[in-house]
């Protein structure tokens, strides 16, 4: 059993901290954030770590400056380091299945 990762009926309980991304959806339901107050403002994202906020704010008109240690790494060192990360959790939630090239596909449960 990998005890890296636990499901448990109330959610996915981490024994570690994992590099997994968040989206501007979930940056707005998690911190309240209203769209039409943040366009034209300036927001600061740390640690911003993997998420596309900045990206997907950025297209909506917001400006965001996003700082975080991994950002010296380059980009296959993130990946190489944050691939396993959602591959595990991916498999401890069980909505994904691995295909070629360690690409998910996601699985309807419903």
């Amino acid at each position: 059993m990998n005890t890296d990762l636990i499901d448990t009926k109330h959610g996915l309980r981490l024994d570690r901290v994992v590099l997994l991304g968040r989206t501007f959806k979930e940056y707005r339901r998690y911190f309240l954030l209203e769209l039409k107050e943040l366009i034209g403002r300036d927001v600061l994202d740390v640690p911003g770590g993997v998420s596309s906020f900045c990206a997907e704010a950025t297209a909506r008109g917001i400006r965001v400056a996003s700082f975080d240690p991994i950002y010296s790494l380059s980009v296959e060192e993130i990946a190489a380091r944050s691939e396993p990360d959602l591959e595990a959790v991916y498999r401890a939630i069980g909505r994904f299945r691995p295909i070629a090239g360690n690409s998910f596909l996601r699985v309807n449960h419903g």
